[in-house]
């Protein structure tokens, strides 16, 4: 939390092949730093609220081992809900926008597509069920759905 890790210095992140989880939380990473995580081989879980999770998320969603996706302020977004749609191992997601930040129901779409989902996560959003709720009928495996603020 609050460390200052370079984006350079992010590719020791890719090196550390064991690496299971990592959370980053107000870091100063850009999305060029996941770059260093593509289809990293341990990857279980991860957790950020930047930019590396909302510009990045396409490499993180490489991952074939990611469980667990928690995604808060700027990382939450449309774009990074799309990224993650068809991912077949993941089965806990957390967005939790701020700001002017958000989750529409767009993300919906492409959050239903994602098999394996059990548990999901979405706070401070307007979702509307016509537009997207319903969509997530789709998701045979899901058990809890949290929809707050």
């Amino acid at each position: 939390q609050h460390a200052r890790p370079t984006d350079a210095g992010a590719a020791a992140f890719g090196e550390m092949r064991g690496l299971k989880l990592l959370v980053l939380s107000h870091c100063t990473l850009t999305g060029k730093a996941a770059d260093f995580l593509a289809n990293h081989p341990s990857l279980e879980s991860f957790a950020d609220d930047g930019a590396l999770g909302g510009e990045g998320m396409a490499q993180i969603a490489s991952c074939k081992k990611l469980r667990s996706v928690r995604l808060v302020h700027g990382a939450a977004n449309d774009s990074s809900a799309a990224a993650l749609a068809g991912h077949n191992s993941l089965e806990r997601l957390e967005l939790i926008p701020s700001n002017t930040y958000g989750v529409t129901d767009a993300s919906l779409a492409a959050i239903a597509g994602i098999p394996h989902l059990n548990d999901l996560v979405i706070t401070h959003s307007v979702l509307t069920y016509e537009g997207g709720l319903k969509r997530l009928k789709a998701l045979a495996k899901l058990e809890t759905l949290s929809l707050t603020e």
